[in-house]
């Protein structure tokens, strides 16, 4: 297969789902630092075909950056909710009552060491 068959088919919307199934942020991240350098490369080949797909390749690296993003939205609420008493979501509602929380130093604590527990096993999925 020539490096053209090969990148196009490698940026066909399986390839985009199957790398979104990642449940690794830092992973997801790494392999969006890949897109964004091989996007680079692509722009500066001087191949007129290559250079074409470079979009397609910054668009992967938007992608998982964004189900990144999401991933970490998700872990921080799961979080919250847990060991922060009366915190529902993570959003500002624009109320005080809704947005200040009285909170025991513990429950911060313990907040704090499942966030931190959390992105070490994201670590250590990222090193599989």
């Amino acid at each position: 297969m020539d490096k053209i068959t090969h990148a196009r088919a490698v940026h066909d919307h399986g390839y985009l789902a199957g790398l979104l199934k990642t449940e690794s942020p830092l992973r997801l991240l790494e392999l969006a630092d890949e897109h964004v350098r091989d996007a680079e490369k692509l722009r500066e080949s001087g191949d007129p075909t290559l250079e074409a797909l470079a979009p397609r390749y910054a668009e992967t690296a938007a992608a998982l950056r964004a189900r990144a993003a999401e991933l970490k939205a998700e872990t921080l609420l799961a979080v919250a909710v847990e060991y922060l008493p009366g915190v529902e979501t993570l959003e500002t509602r624009k109320s005080d009552r809704l947005d200040f929380h009285d909170l025991a130093v513990w429950n911060l604590s313990r907040a704090l060491d499942a966030a931190y527990d959390a992105g070490a096993r994201a670590y250590a999925k990222a090193l599989e």
